[in-house]
């Protein structure tokens, strides 16, 4: 009972953020789901059918389909990049931003010349990849033996991913994947700090978004420390964090690499 909990609440998370990104036309991190999508995310729950565990949700909106299809799409593109050679190498976060150091102290190009980010998936397709291979944790775990995961998305076409173990953590490591886009200006308020976990939370007054802005090291956040404490704005320079080949601009985490002393008026 635990375990089919769990799948079918990570299944409707999954159904959710492809909802929100239906309806609003984008996704952006920790987007709450408004309540007059709920109606085209709602399934009906057959009777459970013979075999092991197989169990139908079923509708028969138009919207819901077109949902259906979009989950189908990102998945069976995640599975494949997963099941082929998609996984990148990449350096620890903490060497990436000591190289990005380095390279800023001898000259701002970094952040002067930054690249595009056009190349980026879009957030949603991590979000929906993300929630799902929770459902796979299941599979992967050490007491799963022989155990088989199979789902079938039919809205107007019809996708069927099988997942065993081996599989199952293909697809988890390709979808933690995590690099560091290209370091950019920022200017903030730091609204909270979490000096256990080497973290903080920034309301950005350009995007008037909030981020989860991450540190590689003690030092880094007690340079950060006096704009919280005395709540003046803050100019910085960080990178967003990329997962999945994605990436969200606007509300997404932030790895810090410099504050930039100038003098910020209080907020």
């Amino acid at each position: 009972m635990r375990t089919l909990g769990k799948t079918l609440q990570n299944l409707q998370t999954v159904f959710d953020r492809a909802a929100i990104e239906y309806h609003e036309k984008k996704l952006e991190k920790n987007k709450k789901m408004n309540p007059k999508y709920y109606s085209d995310v709602e399934f009906i729950v057959q009777q459970p059918r013979p075999g092991s565990f197989i169990l139908d949700l079923t509708s028969i909106s138009t919207t819901t389909k077109k949902i259906i299809d979009r989950v189908a799409n990102v998945l069976k593109a995640s599975f494949d990049d997963a099941m082929g050679d998609g996984i990148k190498e990449a350096n620890a976060i903490t060497n990436q931003i000591h190289e990005i150091k380095a390279k800023l102290a001898i000259g701002n190009d970094l952040i002067d010349k930054p690249t595009e980010d056009n190349d980026y998936k879009d957030y949603a397709e991590y979000a929906i990849a993300s929630n799902f291979n929770h459902i796979l944790s299941i599979i992967r775990a050490d007491s799963s033996g022989k155990t088989t995961f199979e789902i079938t998305l039919e809205g107007t076409q019809k996708t069927t991913l099988t997942f065993d173990r081996e599989k199952a953590e293909k697809f988890g490591l390709a979808i933690t994947e995590r690099r560091l886009g290209q370091p950019k200006l920022y200017i903030a308020k730091v609204e909270e700090m979490n000096n256990v976990m080497l973290k903080a939370k920034v309301f950005n007054v350009q995007t008037q978004k909030k981020s989860s802005l991450k540190f590689v090291g003690g030092a880094d956040l007690i340079s950060v420390i006096p704009y919280f404490e005395k709540k003046k704005l803050m100019r910085f320079v960080a990178c967003p964090l990329i997962q999945y080949d994605a990436i969200d601009n606007n509300a997404g985490d932030l790895v810090f690499v410099k504050v930039i002393e100038d003098g910020l008026t209080d907020r």
